[in-house]
């Protein structure tokens, strides 16, 4: 087929007559260009959630191996553009497609598939598993962050971790709470219990005043009730004197439910909060010859901010 004959059959003159003129705009408004640049935005996120972003999940990648990341997107060619185009042919998703080829890439680099398959919730800005809830307190704000289940029918995993802007006023001991209950197979109840040397709160402090730094506390979950509930008590922040006094601004851990004996766990639903320590302030008025007097007596109390209520079955998906 010749110029010509071509150029009748295209769609449009752009594609004909005018193809010359506006083929290097394809490296810009071409599909190839609209995957290319998904890769760059997906590696400048990762590359941002590695250098600013404490979590367990992205400890695994190496700060100082961020050059070779970024080459995933700086060397895209038509042989990454088709890799992904393949992928996409079976997920049938073509930003899902995007992920896995990345995925790929990390994977030919030494990281193991939990460490992508982990990766995966850290790459997605919100998570469909994933609960978050951002609270205005006292002058600063919370950020509450209930991971996806890691569940199979003996044993459920959830991570967790709060996050502080500034440090709020009256601060004291805070808490994180938790109660649940399991059902088997049949929808009849069946015991679970929290495993006490797996679950755990890590909580990093910031210093004020010229205080030493301080090293990270880990505490424990506490069971209320063996088969339903538990807590950690931590302390929000505390003053050492002459100014100088530290404030938790990161926590972070896990809560891992365990089937009693020999029970199958089908579903499990979980009541998850955050309590923080407010001061409470009672007045009082008495009289006496001459005259009332009034008082005001002060104490400190748990707030509840905010509690999520969720349903996991033992195959990860989230039913609520």
């Amino acid at each position: 087929m010749d110029k010509q004959q071509f150029e009748c059959f295209t769609l449009s003159p752009l594609d004909g007559r005018y193809a010359g003129i506006k083929d290097a705009l394809g490296e810009y408004f071409s599909e190839y260009a609209l995957v290319k640049y998904r890769v760059f935005v997906e590696i400048q996120w990762l590359k941002f959630l590695i250098e600013n972003v404490e979590s367990d999940v992205l400890s695994t990648f190496d700060k100082d191996n961020l050059g070779q990341i970024e080459a995933i997107s700086k060397d895209f060619n038509y042989d990454s553009f088709k890799a992904i185009k393949d992928i996409e042919a079976v997920t049938r998703h073509d930003v899902k497609a995007v992920e896995y080829f990345i995925g790929n890439q990390l994977k030919d680099m030494g990281y193991s598939d939990n460490d992508i398959k982990q990766l995966r919730v850290s790459l997605s800005k919100k998570n469909i598993n994933e609960d978050e809830i951002i609270k205005e307190i006292r002058g600063a704000t919370l950020n509450l962050v209930l991971g996806s289940a890691i569940a199979s029918k003996s044993k459920y995993t959830f991570n967790y971790s709060f996050r502080w802007s500034s440090c709020p006023i009256f601060i004291q001991d805070d808490l994180l709470a938790a109660t649940w209950s399991a059902t088997g197979s049949n929808g009849s109840p069946v015991n679970v219990a929290i495993n006490k040397s797996s679950s755990f709160l890590t909580v990093k402090y910031k210093s004020t005043g010229g205080a030493p730094n301080m090293k990270d506390t880990t505490y424990k979950w506490n069971p209320i009730h063996e088969y339903r509930a538990a807590k950690i008590q931590f302390d929000m922040g505390y003053n050492m004197g002459s100014g100088m006094s530290y404030w938790t601004y990161y926590g972070s851990g896990k809560l891992v439910l365990d089937a009693v004996v020999s029970n199958t766990i089908y579903e499990v639903y979980l009541k998850f909060g955050y309590g923080h320590s407010v001061v409470t302030g009672t007045p009082s008025v008495s009289f006496s010859g001459s005259g009332p007097s009034i008082g005001m007596s002060f104490g400190w109390t748990t707030q509840n901010e905010e509690t999520y209520s969720v349903r996991y079955r033992y195959d990860g998906h989230k039913v609520s």
